[in-house]
């Protein structure tokens, strides 16, 4: 399940944030229309990242946005990758050596 959040400036821009399904569920069980909240931006020029949410906070607790690098969201394609090569590797190294 996805949940996104629509947050509103004061400027009245508005942003559609994807959340972390880990911490999200909480945070948006917990929300209602117009209350404030705490945001974190990504804010250093040059990065794809730039502007856009990382985090979300209301007065009881916080939940990551999906494009936060620690919110676990991310595929882990390239990590299951690297464990099939290593294992491949491992085990081509252990018969080798045992013939």
């Amino acid at each position: 399940m996805s949940y996104c959040v629509v947050t509103r400036t004061n400027a009245g821009t508005r942003d559609k944030t994807p959340l972390a399904p880990l911490s999200g569920l909480s945070l948006w069980n917990r929300l209602r229309p117009d209350q404030p909240l705490k945001l974190q931006r990504f804010v250093t020029p040059g990065y794809a990242l730039t502007g856009k949410i990382l985090a979300i906070a209301d007065d009881e607790s916080f939940a990551l946005a999906r494009a936060h690098p620690d919110s676990g969201a991310r595929p882990n394609l390239i990590n299951a990758f690297m464990g099939a090569a290593f294992l491949a590797v491992g085990l081509a190294i252990f018969v080798r050596r045992t013939q």
